[in-house]
């Protein structure tokens, strides 16, 4: 690099820098390497950073909410659809039972077995936190 292209290099980056800490902050931890090693591994099964994992650990923690490892994240997601899906049977029941004004027994029969396995996903999710 030319000396006129280092020093425009340069200048370039000392505004951004100061551009950029206007609105960012740096935060530094000391972690020994083998948790590094093995935040590292846990970033990468999430596809992160560890910059990144730490982050939404953090927000997650400050949120009081779970963050949850990947594989248990497309479990929930499976799920949140099958709940989706069964509340949706519910409301066509529902719906029917009240432009009928009845509610015939195999219709009460179906309810009851949606609503029990609506219960046992929940359960099931519960129970899967409750480990981590």
């Amino acid at each position: 690099m030319t000396q006129e292209k280092e020093h425009k290099r340069k200048e370039y980056l000392k505004e951004y820098k100061k551009e950029y800490t206007k609105t960012h902050t740096d935060i530094r931890i000391s972690i020994t390497n083998q948790d590094f090693k093995a935040f590292q591994l846990v970033a990468k099964k999430r596809g992160q950073t560890v910059t990144g994992f730490f982050r939404d650990a953090a927000f997650a923690q400050a949120r009081n909410v779970y963050l949850f490892p990947q594989d248990m994240t497309d479990e929930i997601q499976k799920a949140v659809r099958q709940l989706r899906g069964e509340a949706t049977n519910i409301n066509q029941l529902a719906r029917l039972s009240n432009e009928t004004g009845i509610l015939p027994g195999d219709i009460k029969e179906i309810l009851l077995q949606a609503l029990k396995r609506q219960e046992d996903i929940i359960l099931c999710l519960q129970e899967e936190i409750s480990k981590r």
